[in-house]
């Protein structure tokens, strides 16, 4: 018959033969869970996704560049199509700057 556990080190006891604390295990679970927060937010930074599809989707929308300008705007240069869109975005949020299709002539 199994007797009820009244202690927390009884608990880590039975779990790995009494040589591992209960602390120690709480600890090393928010190390890992710190690990992963902060893998998340490099992959953002440098754009990488976090979930790989693995259809083939053509894309008719694609950013060209990236250019950040401070720490609060960015520019970014898309193409829809012909179309190329050139967006700024900031607290504000996002404004077309300009925008041209293949066949016109782009200022410098």
């Amino acid at each position: 018959m199994i007797q009820p556990v009244s202690d927390m080190r009884a608990i880590g006891g039975v779990l790995a033969g009494g040589d591992i604390s209960p602390i120690r295990v709480v600890a090393a679970l928010a190390l890992c869970l710190l690990m992963s927060i902060v893998a998340v937010i490099l992959m953002r930074r440098i754009r990488m996704p976090l979930f790989i599809s693995s259809r083939t989707v053509d894309k008719r929308i694609q950013v060209l560049d990236t250019v950040r300008l401070n720490s609060k705007t960015t520019l970014h240069l898309i193409q829809s199509g012909d179309a190329q869109i050139l967006i700024a975005c900031d607290s504000n949020g996002a404004r077309t700057l300009h925008s041209a299709t293949s066949k016109q002539e782009t200022q410098p």
